[in-house]
């Protein structure tokens, strides 16, 4: 799933002008929000500390110019046509656009090959061609010297190839693997390439838009990184020439684990949230009860305030609705009921809250702040650990209901009749009527250093680590769901015909197979096991402003 432009946003519909004071309360609200930058693609490559790492973010492109590195002390030189242009942008700023006729940016040498190193860039191809090569540790020289190196080359059945050769190679590369499977890359979309190895292990890994794609024994390993160049490889050939825009091209010293790759997959894409399908939970049998504490600081777009945490509700797992797929089934979200903390002050509410998803386009009114949603990883057989290379926020959701009327009296529409999605998740796939709007749940900073409130005995309460907003601008909108009894036919989310009440699916159709001792792991709890009983609300991404 990859925007055309990285960080591309729905476009944003408005109603006609309200009244200048519901106009100047946004305006108020809006003033109380940090406007944290969220996790970006930069934040994200600096926390694994590459060893090199090279933006193209530089003011001129001209033959023999300096590409400057961002990270390390080996600058390079830009050869050729390579250009930067306002109408082709990179994953976070500007990217260097090769003609596929000799251009390239040459870095020289970097020096000798780690034992566990990676290779990471960002690839726009504008033509899917054989031979063509965005990357090479090099040498480039002869089409015998160029094969001592690792390098990447694309093929015209839309995949791309990883070549490795040890000092001693000669015409042909000792090692192939395919990074991207075949009809996989496409052209005039990103891409992203990433290559770990291991010389001790004697492995090499791949993986292309955020997935691993093979894992591979591998004896033959260049000893230097003689001569990195991008833009092309092997020999000095026009077809070995890149056709396309390279972006963010890093070296680091060791391996990037497959969730950091993910981790900036996602986020260099943009990736939108995935829907998810909550599911009531109580603690399992005999497990120890989460210690309810507090305060926790939240900051999100409506204010920032301080929480208490009392008792995990749900767990919300990443769902497919309508065949759409779901980009990261591993990262789930536990909701903890959550109450404003002493002396803190209540929420007082909002209208003309406007929100927009695959299912609604409308206004909304909101209440009170119920809950947090927090990243979590889950088991079905025994402990885990807590999810690390997600693109997931927290969220602090708060009681929604549709708005009746504007401030001038017209009525809106009430929630439709016969709105039905199909979904599955890891659990079971069902078709549920969507009810009625539950909850907006808003991306939420979290910080604090909570103490315990209530509960066990488990020492001091774990400081949590301040956590900042990713996606500011991709909210979730929870629906009541209930398991269809009818199949209406649908539209998207919404009937066809209204009148139409569709065909008989079960008038009592069998309930959840409640699921006991699910073990989950967050930043709040490291060892919870707990029950599935019921699934209660469909979450869907939306965006949001205020009318």
């Amino acid at each position: 799933m990859n925007p055309t432009t990285p960080g591309g946003r729905p476009l944003r519909l408005s109603f006609p002008p309200l009244a200048c004071r519901a106009l100047l309360a946004a305006l108020a609200i809006l003033a109380l929000w940090h406007s944290p930058s969220g996790a970006t693609y930069v934040d994200e490559v600096l926390a694994d500390g590459p060893s090199n790492w090279w933006r193209f973010e530089d003011a001129s492109s001209a033959s023999g110019a300096t590409a400057a590195a961002s990270v390390g002390a080996v600058d390079g030189t830009y050869l050729g046509n390579v250009s930067f242009a306002a109408s082709a942008p990179g994953i976070a700023g500007q990217a260097a656009r090769f003609d596929g006729s000799f251009d390239s940016v040459r870095f020289g040498s970097v020096g000798a090959l780690p034992a566990q190193g990676t290779v990471e860039f960002w690839i726009y191809p504008e033509a899917v061609q054989s031979n063509r090569n965005p990357f090479t540790t090099g040498p480039l020289g002869s089409t015998v010297s160029g094969n001592r190196a690792i390098r990447f080359e694309a093929k015209d059945a839309g995949h791309m190839v990883i070549y490795l050769g040890d000092d001693a190679s000669t015409t042909q590369p000792q090692f192939s693997g395919g990074i991207a499977p075949a009809a996989v890359m496409t052209a005039n979309e990103w891409h992203h390439v990433v290559a770990t190895w291991d010389t001790v292990a004697e492995t090499v890994t791949g993986y292309f838009d955020g997935q691993k794609t093979f894992e591979a024994s591998n004896t033959f390993f260049p000893s230097q990184m003689s001569d990195v160049r991008v833009g092309m490889g092997w020999g000095n050939f026009v077809d070995r020439s890149w056709l396309g825009r390279v972006d963010e091209a890093a070296i680091y010293v060791g391996e990037l684990s497959p969730e950091r790759v993910f981790a900036h997959y996602a986020v260099g894409a943009a990736l939108p949230p995935e829907h998810f399908l909550g599911y009531k939970t109580k603690p399992s049998k005999g497990s120890t009860k989460l210690v309810k504490f507090g305060p926790v600081a939240l900051a999100d777009q409506f204010r920032t305030s301080d929480y208490d945490v009392l008792k995990p509700s749900a767990l919300l797992l990443p769902a497919d609705k309508n065949g759409e797929g779901r980009i990261d089934e591993k990262t789930h979200l536990a909701e903890y009921v959550v109450k404003p903390a002493k002396g803190s002050l209540a929420f007082e509410g909002l209208s003309n809250v406007r929100v927009v998803n695959q299912c609604s386009d409308v206004l909304l009114e909101i209440g009170k702040p119920l809950s947090l949603l927090v990243p979590t990883a889950k088991d079905l057989v025994s402990p885990t650990a807590p999810p690390l290379g997600h693109n997931l926020d927290h969220f602090l959701c708060y009681k929604a209901k549709l708005q009746k009327a504007l401030e001038d009296g017209t009525k809106l529409p009430k929630f439709p009749k016969g709105m039905q999605v199909d979904v599955e998740d890891q659990f079971q796939v069902r078709r549920y009527d969507l009810k009625k709007v539950t909850k907006l749940c808003n991306p939420v900073a979290v910080s604090g250093a909570p103490t315990l409130l209530a509960g066990p005995d488990r020492g001091a309460a774990k400081p949590l680590a301040p956590v900042v907003i990713r996606n500011p601008d991709d909210h979730l909108v929870c629906y009541q769901a209930k398991i269809a009894k009818r199949n209406v036919p649908q539209d998207g989310c919404g009937p066809l015909d209204p009148d139409d009440k569709g065909v008989a699916i079960d008038p009592k159709p069998a309930k959840h197979e409640k699921r006991a001792g699910i073990h989950v792991a967050n930043s709040f709890e490291e060892a919870g096991s707990i029950d599935s009983i019921k699934e209660v609300e469909l979450c869907i991404p939306s965006t949001k402003t205020l009318e």
